[in-house]
């Protein structure tokens, strides 16, 4: 979860475009959820859209 969160924080995306700070965050998010259970994953998809919605300003 933490990595999730401070993967908007560091300086290398907030240099990035918006459209590929989108493709890093996925591939990060992607690569967070294949480790994880199946039954986390619903989760973390609900967390991430929550996310994007209270934060436009990092996007």
């Amino acid at each position: 979860m933490r990595n999730i969160i401070s993967c908007t924080t560091r300086p290398k995306i907030r240099n990035l475009s918006p459209r590929s700070k989108i493709k890093y965050l996925n591939s990060v998010f992607h690569e967070t959820i294949r480790f994880l259970p199946k039954n986390f994953s619903a989760y973390i998809v609900s967390f991430m859209i929550y996310v994007m919605i209270s934060i436009p300003k990092e996007f």
